[in-house]
């Protein structure tokens, strides 16, 4: 796993350098919360929110598995969006970039001394943590939770109060993993998540089964999300 991991690493980044160099050949336009944008298709294409944990090694199961959601939302034509750092968005920008795909990190100024993960293609910064989430939440039409820790909660609990308090229309949203099989069902047997949510909430433990399943839902055109931030 670690080996096949290391060539991966290896080979995506030849492909990395070859597209710096491209990039530094033409201008590239900066807006007010980004940094530079190095491929102009994002504002064609719908984005997908991914939350997951920083602490997970890149020898770890739920690395590769992050690799494999990043992987096929690029190849099903989707924008990643993720929190731009190490673990699990490492590993979903790492999939994405290896199908071509495009990767949008949302950085926080208040992260001193941490780096972005070298996949990102585009740097958007924000100046605290809730900035950072509001921002993730709004670059997005749709969302995918990783095997959670403490941030990945708070972002799916964030989402969910947004919908209760109708200040944001309900959005696809998968969760990903057996913390949520356990924690859905504690939410919902204690009322917490009401009925109206249920059909934009999909539990699953397969990459392919959940990004899938986005695609029926957007396509279905009944999730109404209004995007704030566009590129």
């Amino acid at each position: 796993m670690a080996l096949e991991t290391a060539f991966r690493h290896c080979r995506l980044a030849a492909v990395l350098r070859r597209s710096e160099k491209r990039a530094q050949k033409k201008a590239c336009p900066v807006d007010a919360l980004s940094g530079p944008v190095y491929d102009d298709r994002v504002g064609r294409k719908e984005r997908v929110a991914v939350f997951g944990r920083s602490d997970v090694r890149s020898d770890e199961p739920l690395y590769s598995r992050a690799v494999q959601v990043g992987n096929l939302l690029a190849r099903g034509g989707f924008v990643v969006v993720n929190g731009g750092y190490s673990g699990t968005m490492e590993a979903v920008s790492l999939g994405a970039r290896e199908a071509g795909g495009l990767v949008e990190g949302v950085l926080c100024r208040q992260f001193a001394g941490r780096d972005p993960n070298p996949y990102l293609t585009r740097q958007i910064w924000a100046d605290d943590l809730f900035d950072r989430t509001r921002e993730l939440m709004d670059r997005a039409e749709a969302f995918i939770a990783l095997e959670p820790r403490m941030g990945t909660l708070s972002e799916v609990t964030f989402l969910l109060a947004l919908w209760r308090a109708g200040h944001r229309v309900p959005s696809p949203l998968v969760l990903m993993g057996d913390a949520w099989e356990n924690l859905q069902s504690a939410l919902e047997s204690n009322g917490v998540l009401e009925e109206g949510a249920r059909p934009f909430v999909k539990l699953t433990r397969s990459a392919g089964d959940a990004v899938e399943w986005l695609k029926d839902k957007l396509t279905e055109g009944n999730h109404g999300t209004e995007r704030k931030a566009s590129a």
